[in-house]
């Protein structure tokens, strides 16, 4: 499911009871133009195929830890 706000351009699936993924593909990621946001320091270095994992874990924790690294 994609994210909003403050964690647009990330996308997240839950894979058990409160336990998430948050991840972006890059293919997706740059044709929306959410590469300007996440501004990942090897962007050019990724192939469009390639799945950037950001967080797994705990529901609450994991949405918690991204905001406040500012997903950079």
């Amino acid at each position: 499911e994609p994210l909003k706000y403050d964690l647009r351009g990330l996308y997240s699936v839950p894979v058990a009871k409160n336990f998430v993924i948050v991840y972006s593909y890059c293919k997706i990621c740059r044709k929306k133009g959410d590469d300007q946001i996440l501004l990942c320091y090897d962007c050019s270095n990724m192939t469009d195929e390639t799945v950037r994992f950001f967080d797994i874990g705990p529901h609450n924790k994991v949405y918690e830890l991204v905001r406040l690294t500012n997903v950079k």
